[in-house]
């Protein structure tokens, strides 16, 4: 929580008061690298515990067995449940890329652009985007009873998932 807020307060300041020229472009880099670097550690932690088995109640499971099996669902709810165990660390990591392309723009250093190109493409690309389109064409009734079920709150194994709810798909 401590580092969501110091990086909050550095990008309001950067924005804001137009204070970037006391910043350098090495620290920002360094600091958006170190910021990667625990995301990339807490992702490996969220990876880790990950449940193999799954525990559902029947009315999950009867949710689940009534939607027909497309691997959208479940790529969609086990990329979630990574987002949250990771929530914190991502929004700090996203907000240093922020930050060190605001104080790049004026320099336009070819190893920040390089490295802000590779990051946005790691986190935003049209896979993701296909998968997230397809989970919200299911009906909203729907998508709100999948989110509540506290098991795919946390990271789980997907295709545990679909050899219990599905397992002739």
């Amino acid at each position: 929580m401590k580092d969501a807020i110091l990086s909050k307060l550095l990008l309001v300041l950067i924005l804001i008061s137009g204070t970037a020229k006391s910043i350098t472009l090495e620290s920002a880099m360094q600091y958006s690298q170190s910021k990667f670097n625990q995301y990339e550690e807490t992702l490996q932690k969220c990876m880790e515990s990950r449940n193999s088995e799954i525990t559902l109640t029947v009315d999950e499971r009867k949710l689940l067995s009534n939607i027909s099996y497309t691997p959208f669902i479940i790529l969609y709810l086990e990329d979630r449940a990574f987002q949250l165990c990771a929530l914190e660390e991502k929004s700090v990591y996203i907000e240093s890329l922020i930050l060190l392309e605001n104080l790049n723009k004026d320099k336009f250093n070819k190893e920040v652009v390089k490295y802000l190109q590779n990051h946005k493409l790691n986190n935003f690309n049209a896979t993701d985007l296909e998968i997230k389109i397809n989970y919200s064409q299911l009906p909203s009734e729907t998508r709100q009873k999948l989110e509540k079920i506290q098991t795919l709150q946390i990271p789980f194994n997907g295709l545990a998932l679909k050899e219990l709810v599905w397992p002739n798909n």
